[in-house]
């Protein structure tokens, strides 16, 4: 008689993931915008509506919630650029969890940019579970225009590395 696969294991007992426990290693969720967002002429959270994966289900449109305490490694990138002949002055993002210690910038830009401007970022932080992180950018733009943030570029991704 043949070893049983881990698949077969899998469908015998379920996955780990339907029992409640969250497999160091795992990338737990990843999620962009649904659509462009528009309008943007200050500082705000990136609606983050349409997931590409989502493990344990802990994704909102505006936040990850973490499901145990440990160290998780986050990564995200913002695509931005200015509306109606307007331009980019100052531009950052940041993922956060409220707490002075816990967040990751991304690149910044400050200058005159007329055209498409980009942050990323990433970091391996330290969160304690029910940790809620969001997407900001940080905007500022020539008087009286707007900036679109551009869904297919935007992104944030959460992975476990390790517990405790």
């Amino acid at each position: 008689m043949a070893a049983p696969t881990l698949g077969d294991i899998i469908q015998a007992v379920g996955s780990p993931v339907e029992w409640g426990v969250t497999p160091i290693g795992t990338s737990l969720a990843s999620a962009k915008p649904t659509a462009d967002i528009t309008g943007l002429t200050g500082s705000g959270y990136v609606s983050l509506g349409s997931e590409y994966f989502d493990i344990g289900n802990n994704f909102s449109t505006s936040y990850y919630t973490c499901p145990v305490t440990g160290y998780y490694h986050v990564k995200f990138g913002i695509h931005i650029f200015p509306v109606g002949g307007g331009y980019i002055i100052a531009f950052f993002g940041v993922v956060d969890d409220g707490s002075t210690i816990n967040y990751v910038r991304g690149t910044r830009s400050s200058g005159a940019f007329y055209g498409f401007v980009s942050s990323n970022g990433s970091k391996l932080v330290h969160l304690t579970a029910g940790d809620k992180l969001y997407l900001w950018f940080y905007l500022t733009v020539s008087a009286g225009k707007t900036a679109t943030i551009e869904a297919g570029s935007t992104f944030m991704t959460i992975h476990l590395v390790s517990k405790g």
